[in-house]
């Protein structure tokens, strides 16, 4: 972060920080009012202006719920071109709901997924259209307090900690790290693989947590890419370049695996949440066919290729051989059991508490 931008955008953050603080004081003082609903509500969200992994931490938490409780998710769907309530079919497109709910509906065709600005007006009527419901996620959902979630999960990333950043446009939080003590459980993603126990607490004395809080540790773990045109084939050859084309905040960590992996790796990157035009394509051709070397490929990121398959016959006829980089989470510190036994035991518990 630049220190022009840290010096001039300090007047705005003042400003920034005071209205979010007053904001969260009348919502703690309950003169602004946080609705609950009568089944586990579940948020993920950050700090941060994007980048810390939360589409892949709330598939995590799809992946660990939706065998044993009707789990439905409920996104803001940012960047979409429609407004209002909107309920996710496999039809649906990027501009209708977003990349990041269409990317929930087409990986887990099972669960219900919508998008809607107001999480208070979203969550009935999810419940309507899918009402063997009975846990929800919501996507992006840590500075709309005018839902309460049971289970608040904040998510910052290794390598650009809230602790360390300031209020936007000094810096790239949303609100003041004070925040963070809304959480009940804090997720430090994006780890080094080799992180150490000593690293690790130092980072946890950094954070300084509540009592009450967990935190927990996590890193990526990458799959073998498959064809954007066929799933079922798969890139099979580490010895070439590759060029990762990416509409995320922060395509680095991503990066430096690629590079690690294959024989080089190359970036062209769109804004984040970038939806892509016809015009694009003979970009990412040109940039391909610049590359020096004969074996060669495209790489995206499954956010990505939820946009690019609308391309995907362009894109055969140019005959670009594009790959889709599977992500999965994966917990440090063989923590990953009493992870999800905390997000388990938190939606058994809501049902026995109002059971009994």
């Amino acid at each position: 972060m630049s220190l022009l931008r840290k010096i001039f955008g300090f007047p705005i953050a003042i400003i920034w920080w005071l209205v979010s603080s007053i904001r969260n004081t009348l919502f703690n003082w309950d003169v602004f009012t946080s609705q609950q609903f009568d089944l586990p509500v579940i948020g993920v969200g950050n700090l941060s202006m994007g980048g810390s992994g939360k589409t892949p931490h709330t598939e995590y938490l799809l992946e660990l719920l939706h065998d044993n409780h009707p789990v439905a998710v409920l996104s803001r769907g940012y960047k979409r071109k429609t407004t209002g309530y909107m309920f996710a079919s496999t039809q649906s497109t990027v501009k209708q709901i977003g990349d990041e709910p269409l990317q929930f509906k087409l990986k887990y065709p099972q669960v219900p997924v919508a998008v809607s600005e107001s999480r208070v007006l979203g969550i009935p009527q999810l419940l309507i259209d899918a009402p063997n419901t009975e846990v929800i996620l919501l996507d992006d959902v840590f500075q709309h307090r005018s839902v309460n979630p049971g289970l608040q999960i904040l998510l910052t990333d290794f390598h650009a900690p809230y602790t360390s950043d300031f209020v936007f446009p000094s810096g790239n939080l949303r609100e003041s790290r004070q925040g963070a003590k809304r959480a009940d459980i804090i997720i430090v993603t994006k780890c080094p693989i080799d992180l150490s126990q000593e690293q690790r607490q130092q980072f946890i004395d950094r954070i300084s947590p509540e009592p009450q809080q967990s935190v927990f540790f996590t890193c990526f773990h990458y799959g073998q890419p498959y064809s954007l045109y066929n799933p079922d084939h798969r890139l099979q050859d580490t010895d070439q370049e590759l060029l990762l084309v990416t509409g995320i905040a922060k395509p680095e960590y991503l990066q430096s695996y690629v590079a690690s992996a294959y024989g080089a790796a190359y970036l062209k990157q769109f804004a984040d949440h970038y939806q892509f035009e016809q015009r694009d394509l003979q970009s990412i051709k040109e940039t391909y066919d610049n590359l020096g070397s004969v074996k060669k490929s495209i790489l995206v990121t499954e956010k990505d290729a939820v946009k690019l398959s609308t391309f995907s016959k362009d894109l055969q006829n140019m005959q670009l051989p594009v790959f889709v980089q599977p992500i999965r989470v994966r917990v440090l510190f063989n923590e990953q059991e009493r992870l999800n036994k905390e997000v388990i035991n938190f939606v058994e518990n809501f049902y026995n508490a109002h059971t009994s």
